[in-house]
């Protein structure tokens, strides 16, 4: 019988930054899975957990609001001198001034307030029990997404057994959750995420913090994944024949795993 770490916390605002939106900072309803890994890494204080562990995201907020921000305009680029903006000074003239100083244009940013999230992480026994240890005396405050958007640990982190079960049919979740896809037959929102990194049509290797900051991704990248969320009561249909799934002790919703791209997921 396999084994997973189990990670109950809540949030009283988050905001996890879709990229691909332009008109408004739409936030994705949960933290994509390079959110948990960068979570991870920085309170364990390793860097190479993404080829590592596979994760099952769930949770629910209490409400969606839209905050009056005033956020960075132009193409930010990570240089050796840190982040500058491109900008266009004059018509037809473009320099490069510091981030600081930089046009910021009001807009509209979603935000999710009072966030449960029940995360679930799959690797070697010797990485969750690191994990485990490292999370319930953290060496900093535990957030998500952007800096200030603190999370609190409902419950000590704890190794919980995993049991393997058939399903078939249809089944009501009570969390929202992401799904891969494939695995269902119907049900859910698409959202397309981005890796850590990933690789463009050139062959470079690209930060995914790069794209955000305005470098449009190319087609035929890789390193992305395009998820299914279904939301809290959401309601799954799933093959005839049904899919093989993982369910933890005290949970009652199948558990979704979500690895790094190109991989098995469940």
């Amino acid at each position: 019988m396999s084994s997973a770490l189990e990670l109950r916390l809540r949030m009283p605002v988050a905001q996890f930054r879709n990229p691909f939106t332009f008109y408004y900072a739409q936030t994705y309803p949960l933290p994509p899975r390079s959110t948990v890994i960068g979570m991870l890494q920085s309170q364990l204080g390793e860097f190479d957990l993404g080829e590592r562990l596979r994760v099952s995201i769930k949770g629910r907020a209490e409400a969606v609001a839209f905050n009056y921000v005033r956020m960075v305009k132009g193409r930010v680029l990570l240089t050796g001198e840190g982040l500058l903006n491109e900008q266009e000074v004059r018509k037809g003239r473009k320099a490069l001034l510091p981030l600081l100083i930089s046009l910021r244009a009001p807009t509209y940013q979603q935000e999710l307030h009072g966030l449960e999230l029940l995360i679930h992480v799959r690797g070697d026994e010797e990485i969750l029990e690191d994990l485990r240890r490292a999370l319930a005396s953290p060496r900093r405050a535990i957030s998500l997404g952007r800096g200030e958007d603190v999370a609190f640990l409902e419950e000590e982190p704890r190794i919980v057994r995993l049991s393997r079960d058939m399903r078939c049919c249809a089944i009501e979740l009570e969390l929202g959750t992401y799904i891969p896809e494939g695995i269902v037959k119907s049900g859910g929102v698409r959202y397309l995420m981005l890796e850590p990194s990933y690789v463009d049509a050139s062959g470079r290797r690209m930060l995914s913090v790069y794209a955000q900051f305005g470098e449009k991704p190319r087609p035929g990248i890789s390193g992305r994944a395009i998820l299914r969320y279904v939301e809290p009561r959401g309601r799954l249909e799933f093959p005839l024949d049904g899919v093989e799934l993982d369910f933890a002790e005290g949970v009652k919703d199948p558990l979704f795993w979500i690895g790094p791209p190109g991989r098995p997921v469940n």
